[in-house]
C-alpha cells in the first residue's frame, strides 16, 4: 500500500516501510492515516 507525504508542497508517494526524504523537506516523509 503506498502512502502520501503530507508536507506542504510535497504529496510524493511511498512504499510502506519506505523513509526516504524528498526534494520538498529533510527528513522521514509524514503520513496521516487516520485521514477520511
Amino acid at each position: 500500500m503506498a502512502l502520501k507525504c503530507v508536507h506542504q508542497g510535497c504529496g510524493k508517494t511511498y512504499a510502506e516501510g519506505e523513509e526516504d526524504g524528498c526534494n520538498y523537506h529533510p527528513g522521514p516523509p509524514i503520513f496521516h492515516e487516520g485521514q477520511k
